[in-house]
């Protein structure tokens, strides 16, 4: 521990005092956060130097002035308040040289900051490694590897030698021993001190928490469970409470490109995100996508449901909508009812079915169950608000239907029938290597076939005019 950490409950490491013998304990804190003077959260947590009151320890509040209190209408407040930043080292001092295993400084420490050194501290230098290539920062790159070396405190030697435990570039996979700093080779990119210079106590990365939860192969306990959550219960009137359980707000210009918001690293789950809310309410939504719950539905009242939608803009002009629907068909009832489309949609308001929109276009899709043809998928065009026309679909034996014209421009090849009902088949260029069969042509008798002016072709029992 640190030589002046308070100590609630367990034991000290070493020489023991009546005092050190710490049953276990609890630490009970409670008041009223009640503003931002006097740093109005109960419990206040800050990694710099600075003055307790430089900090506003409210959620997002900024009522120090009476500008700040006009712009903002929520006087709120934090019972646990945690500020982290980029601080400087607890120690910064000049250095003179670096041996393999010590720090020699340019000048004697005083005895304040020798009493602050203590075994384990991080050691930052502005020393580079040479064969590291030279860092530069891009939002469109990742977050460079580091090229300075680094060590932890073993010891204070005397007013200008700190001991370490050696010295190595981080993550560049070289623990060789002996490696020693160079006081000419400075960093200029992470840091720009100008002159060799050591940070004691410095760190690389910043948090506000770290929970750590360490499950042991202990026979008699009865903890098999671990968890964490947020309980709110509104009492109220509906509508009186605003929720915000979990708020990030990033500001300022891009991270690297390996930065994320929001991430869950666990494999051996069955389930990574878990997620609940109304029958039809959005489980995801932000800007220009959302999924729909799974237990959204449809009736003959509202026969529309959105399973999710993805948008873009074409040309800052139109919002281009790639969405996921369900259209419950009124001819059929059950899931014989059911159409499932995905498709794009020009326009109209985003989260709104594209069965139902009221301005721009179908642009296409694919539909299943379509007209109550169970294990289908159909072909679907669109020109217009809310209108699809599917008229190429597959059954679910694989029969192919045309329900309009089918016009090839290039070789049509078929080791099964291509019957044409209702419309016509037409193609540039056709050849029949085996047979062809008519059921039906206009004319009588069954010795010639012909060709009329207009192309059509019949049958004649003499020969063709």
């Amino acid at each position: 521990m640190k030589p002046h950490a308070f100590l609630v409950g367990g034991t000290r490491v070493g020489t023991l005092t009546d005092g050190d013998y710490g049953a276990d304990s609890q630490l009970y804190i409670v008041g009223h956060a009640d503003g931002i003077g006097g740093q109005g959260c109960l419990l206040c947590i800050h990694d710099g130097p600075g003055s307790v009151t430089d900090f506003l320890p409210g959620i997002s509040t900024n009522w120090n002035t009476i500008a700040g209190i006009a712009s903002y209408g929520s006087a709120d407040q934090s019972l646990e308040y945690i500020s982290a930043s980029n601080q400087p080292s607890t120690l910064e001092l000049s250095v003179a040289s670096y041996t393999a295993t010590e720090i020699v400084l340019g000048t004697p420490m005083t005895a304040e900051q020798i009493a602050r050194i203590h075994f384990g501290m991080y050691v930052m230098t502005n020393s580079i490694d040479t064969s590291v290539a030279t860092p530069a920062f891009s939002a469109s790159s990742d977050l460079p590897a580091k090229n300075y070396y680094a060590s932890l405190v073993d010891h204070v030697i005397d007013s200008t030698h700190i001991a370490v435990i050696g010295w190595a570039v981080p993550g560049q996979n070289n623990a060789t021993v002996g490696q020693i700093p160079s006081t000419s080779n400075l960093d200029t990119v992470w840091t720009n001190f100008g002159t060799p210079t050591v940070g004691i106590g410095a760190n690389t990365g910043s948090g506000i928490f770290n929970w750590r939860i360490d499950h042991n192969d202990v026979t008699n306990s009865w903890v098999h469970e671990y968890g964490a959550e947020y309980d709110i219960r509104n009492s109220g009137l509906a509508g009186s409470l605003r929720v915000t359980p979990l708020t990030i707000v990033e500001e300022g210009n891009a991270p690297s490109a390996n930065s994320w918001g929001f991430k869950i690293n666990a494999p051996m789950n069955p389930d990574l995100l878990e997620l609940d809310g109304g029958a039809n309410s959005k489980i995801i939504n932000a800007p220009g996508a959302f999924f729909a719950n799974g237990s959204g539905s449809t009736s003959t009242s509202t026969p529309d449901h959105e399973f999710g939608e993805w948008d873009a803009f074409l040309d800052s002009v139109d919002n281009i909508r790639l969405a996921a629907f369900m259209h419950r068909n009124s001819g059929s009832t059950g899931y014989v009812s059911a159409e499932v489309y995905i498709g794009a949609h020009a326009n109209d308001a985003f989260g709104n079915s594209p069965y139902t929109a009221t301005s721009g276009a179908m642009m296409g899709a694919l539909g299943l169950n379509v007209g109550g043809n169970v294990g289908s998928a159909s072909l679907c065009g669109g020109s217009s608000v809310n209108v699809l026309t599917c008229s190429l679909r597959v059954n679910f034996d694989g029969a192919i239907y045309a329900q309009s014209n089918i016009n090839a421009s290039g070789d049509v090849i078929t080791s099964g029938n291509i019957s044409a009902n209702n419309g016509t088949i037409s193609t540039k260029n056709s050849t029949v290597s085996d047979q062809a069969t008519f059921s039906s042509l206009s004319g009588t008798g069954n010795a010639y076939a012909c060709l009329d002016a207009s192309g059509k072709l019949y049958r004649s029992s003499s020969p063709c005019n």
